[in-house]
């Protein structure tokens, strides 16, 4: 998501509905809602939209290629295998891509050169293509391996900053009402990342290499983090009549 600083706080809201439509329209279908819906949106909301479409949305897509790419390169798969895999493996927390995504991922990484029909699964009257990474996968992989590594990975929860900065214009039982809301899905999501934590471990015969497991540390503190400012915001609402 954007830097806070890029755009100005009342036009967050609307900026994040539009960057949850870019991720549910995909590309083409994106570009046609936002062409219908152009005269709603001001100057700066339409540049903060192609900000995200130039950046976020290309984003997602480099991942599910790296990622299809990576599972390609244990074994040749099924897009199917492939989802499956992902879906087991929580992807879409950790990795930040649509798993449904994965089958426009194939069709483009195969027109590339990247990977390779291996050979047709032929079931009842039904045929899978088996697919296989190329060499020219293989260091196109390595390419954006290293571009993930080097690529700034600070995300703000710019949604909750909105909602906390303009909180003064509700009654204070309602903002607390709102926030311990927040704090539920928040506890949730700790719970997901314990459960799938102990589901890798499983799979893993409990040993997690030493990466995977700073990952799933990282992940961890990143929603304790935000439950800690969560609940000095509801304190400090509490301890106020008003917030203004």
């Amino acid at each position: 998501m954007l830097q806070p600083e890029l755009v100005h706080a009342p036009l967050m809201a609307q900026y994040n509905i539009f960057y949850h439509k870019i991720l549910y329209y995909g590309e083409f279908r994106f570009l046609q809602h936002f062409k219908n819906n152009e005269n709603q949106l001001t100057k700066k909301l339409k540049n903060c939209i192609f900000n995200l479409f130039n950046v976020e949305y290309k984003k997602v897509i480099i991942m599910t290629r790296l990622l299809v790419l990576a599972m390609l390169g244990l074994k040749p798969m099924t897009g199917y295998d492939i989802k499956v895999m992902l879906e087991l493996s929580d992807a879409e927390r950790w990795g930040g891509v649509l798993i449904g995504s994965i089958y426009n991922a194939l069709k483009k990484l195969e027109k590339d050169g990247y990977i390779e029909v291996a050979s047709i699964e032929s079931t009842g009257h039904r045929q899978k293509a088996i697919y296989q990474i190329t060499e020219k996968g293989r260091d196109h992989e390595q390419e954006l391996i290293i571009e993930a590594l080097e690529k700034s990975s600070v995300v703000y929860p710019t949604t909750l900053y909105s909602g906390v900065s303009f909180a003064f214009k509700l009654p204070n039982a309602k903002a607390v009402e709102a926030l311990e809301k927040q704090k539920k899905i928040l506890e949730q999501e700790e719970k997901a990342i314990h459960a799938g934590y102990e589901a890798k471990l499983i799979a893993m015969q409990g040993e997690l290499p030493a990466l995977t497991k700073l990952t799933f540390d990282n992940m961890l503190e990143i929603v304790k983090v935000q439950s800690k400012f969560v609940h000095q915001a509801i304190e400090i609402m509490k301890n106020n009549n008003s917030l203004e």
